[in-house]
């Protein structure tokens, strides 16, 4: 864009319909354009380094970057996005799986208290030949050793994974909640702030160009306009980039299969 701004310029300059001052204000325009270019560049080869990290990929290894930031089919809606989370949550099921462990051993320390009968046989042959058969039945009585103790602890450790369980449980709703409450926002956003909004900044700044070509206004208009379309172009990406961490946040939270 300043690179044809910057030859209107020196178009007007020469049939004498502008000073020669706008040229070096449109070059200055140029050249900082420029060095904007190389720090974005610096940038991008600072992320696909780290990029490469988080991959595991080596150095050498080039990464082609595929695709557009755009909108994805929409997520299913909360309360199937909850379901899945209490489905799928690894930290939910380590919970779980202590809440049941807990369960067993009360089941286990209540048993241990029912005293366990003893059977027994036993056989004699008297005088006359009398062969005696009998047997017998004894049950311990626990009037000591209940196994109060022990139950006591099971119980405890059995309410607190209760607890636990109960207060993950509650996170993870809460913040899934607040998760699907910026997605909900930001995709909102996206409508507002689409390609159209776009599309008619690109028509006035080409009306304007078209119009300091011809003399009908001055350089810092034509400039102006550029910066407006430059604003809106970030804006609207940085729309796109709230979108899709909103859209990963949420994914996350609930657990969804990839």
């Amino acid at each position: 864009l300043l690179d044809r701004l910057l030859d209107a310029a020196k178009n007007r300059v020469r049939v004498g319909d502008a000073p020669e001052m706008i040229l070096a204000q449109a070059e200055f325009e140029l050249s900082r354009a420029k060095s904007d270019i190389l720090g974005l560049k610096r940038e991008y080869v600072s992320n696909l380094a780290e990029l490469r990290v988080v991959l595991s990929l080596p150095p050498e290894q080039e990464v082609t970057l595929e695709g557009r930031l755009k909108k994805k089919v929409s997520l299913p809606d909360l309360k199937a996005l909850l379901e899945s989370a209490l489905q799928n949550r690894p930290d939910l099921a380590v919970r779980d799986a202590e809440r049941q462990v807990a369960k067993a051993e009360v089941n286990l320390s209540r048993s241990e208290r029912i005293p366990n009968p003893e059977f027994s046989v036993f056989y004699s042959r008297e005088e006359g030949n009398f062969n005696i058969f009998g047997g017998g039945v004894s049950i311990p009585l626990p009037f000591f050793d209940r196994k109060q103790g022990e139950l006591e602890q099971a119980l405890a450790r059995k309410s607190i994974a209760d607890i636990e369980y109960r207060n993950l449980r509650q996170t993870v709703e809460k913040n899934l909640r607040s998760a699907w409450e910026r997605y909900r926002i930001s995709e909102a956003e996206i409508d507002l702030f689409g390609e159209n909004v776009l599309g008619k900044f690109r028509e006035n700044l080409e009306l304007t160009q078209r119009a300091y070509e011809e003399g009908q206004i001055e350089i810092f208009e034509a400039i102006t306009a550029q910066d407006r379309l430059i604003e809106a172009q970030v804006r609207y990406f940085d729309v796109l980039l709230a979108f899709h961490l909103a859209r990963a946040e949420l994914e996350r939270e609930a657990a969804l299969e990839q």
